[in-house]
């Protein structure tokens, strides 16, 4: 956690703002001004250098829409699934494109008996048509009139791929690793690497909902190599418990958590003086 500014009491602010999240925030923001007029770098500060690229964006809301619509139906129309509507894949130009595949064959190895048999199932048409709209072209299915309006303001990627076929296989993908990797950093650990935070008394990187098949590597949130700072904190969709252990006992009164607080306030800054040699 950032030390506070001498300015003002841990007591004052938090009174201030009436033991609001705005409070902390701004005590925060506050404390890192502090720090760039006297030129010490603030406390956990990024090496020089990282990251390479000053982050335009602000924040980051990634949407996991488990069983939403297919690419095929939203963005990325494939006009040969009309064109071939109702034969089997062998019964059109592309079954050699599939079966020798290296990406086909690496999922048949993987999974095996989890691969549907090109050679027999049909191909379905798409259901709705698609619009180029707005100034960039972009095609837009028809189930989303109103997005088209919006379409110029979107960043649309269709280069992304796969080599899984599998629920938990993509599920794992998309929180930013291979089936069969390891634990590595997950996309939201990386975003909270290179955005950083305003305040370091806040949580940063937040995973909402059930965490479905990716029940490993802290089920989405795990930030592994880059350290534990980046780790993201999970919160059930539970409203009278979405934060495990959050609220105090019943018993644990408002001024007993002010004098747990001026205690720890205390003990952090003795424990800054006695390893200050120490400090990276």
């Amino acid at each position: 956690m950032t030390a506070f500014p001498n300015q003002a009491t841990r007591r004052e602010l938090l009174s201030w703002s009436g033991m609001s999240l705005a409070g902390v925030a701004l005590d925060a923001m506050i404390t890192r001004d502090l720090q760039g007029e006297t030129g010490n770098p603030p406390h956990g500060a990024d090496p020089e250098g990282r990251p390479h690229f000053r982050p335009r964006a602000k924040s980051v809301i990634w949407l996991m829409m488990r069983g939403g619509a297919s690419h095929l139906e939203g963005f990325d129309p494939k006009p040969a699934l009309d064109r071939y509507a109702g034969k089997t894949l062998a019964e059109t130009p592309f079954l050699d494109h599939v079966t020798k595949s290296p990406y086909y064959r690496n999922v048949k190895e993987q999974v095996l008996n989890n691969v549907i048999k090109t050679d027999k199932a049909r191909i379905l048409p798409l259901q709705k048509g698609y619009k180029k709209c707005g100034e960039s072209g972009i095609a837009v299915s028809d189930w989303w009139p109103h997005t088209r309006k919006l379409v110029d303001d979107m960043a649309v990627v269709r280069s992304m791929w796969t080599t899984d076929n599998n629920h938990g296989a993509q599920l794992q993908f998309l929180s930013g690793r291979h089936l069969l990797d390891g634990c590595v950093p997950t996309v939201g650990a990386w975003i909270h690497y290179g955005l950083g935070s305003l305040s370091d008394n806040l949580p940063q990187f937040l995973s909402i909902g059930d965490r479905g098949m990716e029940s490993q590597c802290a089920g989405g949130t795990d930030a592994q190599y880059l350290g534990p700072e980046h780790e993201g904190i999970w919160l059930t969709i539970d409203p009278k418990n979405p934060l495990p252990y959050a609220n105090s006992a019943q018993a644990v009164t408002a001024p007993v958590r002010s004098i747990k607080r001026d205690l720890l306030t205390r003990l952090q800054a003795q424990t800054a003086r006695e390893y200050a040699a120490t400090k990276d």
